[in-house]
């Protein structure tokens, strides 16, 4: 008896985890960038575990550097919609490039002017 208590919980756990990954929520990400691959659209390619993916920062006035961790927002959770990198997961003025007119408070993230973002 016992033994059909545990595939009851199996195929439970089975049935949450499938609707969970069905689920139609944002989700944030880390991910490290690994280039910038059309400065125009600030278009980057972005590693996340074992995948690459392109994503799209908020601006191209903000740049990041090679190997920066970034958040990375995930629309409805579909990898396959487009992704915005929302910053810096350590932002500090080292990571980003010259030209941003923001400083880093006391949590560590980075605060910047509407008027970066055009």
């Amino acid at each position: 008896m016992k033994n059909y208590e545990n595939q009851i919980c199996e195929a439970v756990d089975i049935i949450a985890s499938k609707k969970i990954q069905e689920a139609k929520f944002n989700s944030i990400v880390k991910g490290s960038i690994i280039e910038l691959s059309n400065s125009n659209y600030a278009e980057y390619k972005v590693k996340y575990q074992d995948s690459i993916f392109t994503a799209y920062g908020l601006g191209k006035s903000i740049q990041y550097k090679k190997d920066t961790l970034v958040y990375i927002l995930i629309p409805n959770n579909d990898f396959t919609e487009r992704k915005i990198i929302l910053g810096s997961v350590l932002a500090d003025t080292n990571s980003l490039s010259q030209g941003l007119d923001g400083y880093v408070d006391d949590e560590g993230y980075l605060n910047i002017t509407l008027s970066d973002l055009g």
